[in-house]
């Protein structure tokens, strides 16, 4: 509902949505389970499957994170800080030069002048 509505918002602005898959996280930052006993990692692999298939039925861009960070061969302990959620320096360049050159590769930032 949350996203829908912030698309309905962002349509209705007559701007372009893009929807970034978030980065996984390390199995030592995915001890505890959540109010639903499922693990945060879970969670968010569940999450992200579907928000995957929102943002298809949408027809929306989406940066998929976990897929570039496969392809890529990311070394992930690089990728995040100690804590194994947040980015070290690293991962913060990675994540922006991904977030960036899948940008570049789309029409979101095709120019007009007149909107």
């Amino acid at each position: 509902e949350n996203l829908a509505e912030i698309l309905r918002q962002v349509r209705a602005a007559q701007g372009e949505a893009v929807l970034i898959i978030n980065h996984p996280i390390t199995t030592r930052a995915d001890q505890h389970p959540q109010g639903n006993n499922i693990s945060v990692g879970e969670n968010l692999e569940l999450y992200s499957q579907e928000a995957r298939a929102w943002a298809r039925n949408e027809n929306l861009t989406v940066i998929d994170l976990p897929e570039l960070l496969k392809q890529e061969v990311v070394s992930m302990e690089e990728f995040w800080s100690d804590d194994g959620v947040h980015l070290s320096p690293l991962g913060n360049r990675l994540y922006a030069n991904f977030v960036f050159s899948s940008l570049v590769k789309t029409n979101v930032f095709q120019f007009n002048p007149e909107k």
